[in-house]
């Protein structure tokens, strides 16, 4: 574990990350984010207003269930995605709008994936060892609003692909109520931020968000109010 605290911390991290080709084939990344963010020595790692962004890459799926074996990994084809003991994504997503303080419909975080997309890219890489299309890790980037890349692609423009995305949800506000789109005025910081798409706000009727662009995306700990008149009144 690196804590501020650690010796020689840049080598600790290189270590750590350095895990070599020779690991188990169970992977389970939806289980180990919940195990790490549930660890005691990480309490406090996430802010109560920050965004949560995972990230996991993987040239296998997902195999997250609650015994130590056997490996659903090994299980022939694709019929670990129906075996009764592997957790479903939902009892994940379920988990993370708890521990974020989301909803449905509003989410503080997203789950992405770097994983193999198609048939293409299975046959492109390496046969020597297991690997399979990351369907599980899929659904619940698709679930919970994330980014999937291919893991045959380039990585720095996939990382920047996802980092593009986590902006824009983490500039994007979703109203409690429907509002008469002509009434909606924005401030930030006490100053009229105008409606543009390109350096100011626009707002997206099929689901009640304002959406900020360029130089006018909020930086951290703006004060940010959204006056309007709303369609109907409670």
């Amino acid at each position: 574990i690196i804590s501020k605290l650690t010796a020689n911390i840049t080598n600790v991290f290189n270590l750590n990350a350095a895990q070599g080709i020779q690991g188990y084939g169970d992977e389970r990344p939806f289980q180990s984010f919940k195990t790490a963010l549930t660890n005691p020595a990480n309490t406090g790692f996430r802010r109560a207003d920050a965004y949560l962004a995972v990230i996991i890459i993987s040239d296998e799926d997902d195999f997250s269930h609650s015994a130590m074996t056997p490996a659903l990994e090994s299980l022939s084809g694709n019929s670990y995605l129906t075996d009764s003991r592997i957790h479903s994504v939902k009892s994940y997503t379920d988990w993370l709008d708890s521990y974020t303080n989301s909803t449905e419909t509003i989410r503080n975080y997203s789950v992405n994936s770097i994983t193999i997309l198609d048939q293409a890219c299975l046959d492109d890489l390496n046969t020597t060892f297991s690997r399979r299309m990351g369907t599980r890790l899929g659904q619940m980037a698709d679930q919970t609003g994330g980014t999937k890349a291919s893991l045959c692609g380039n990585f720095a423009q996939s990382l920047s692909l996802i980092s593009d995305s986590v902006l824009a949800l983490t500039s994007s506000f979703k109203l409690d109520r429907e509002p008469l789109p002509e009434t909606i005025r924005v401030v930030v910081n006490g100053v009229a931020v105008q409606q543009d798409s390109n350096n100011g706000w626009t707002y997206e009727a099929s689901n009640w968000t304002v959406n900020f662009h360029g130089s006018a995306i909020p930086a951290a700990d703006s004060s940010i109010n959204i006056n309007f008149d709303p369609v109907t009144v409670k």
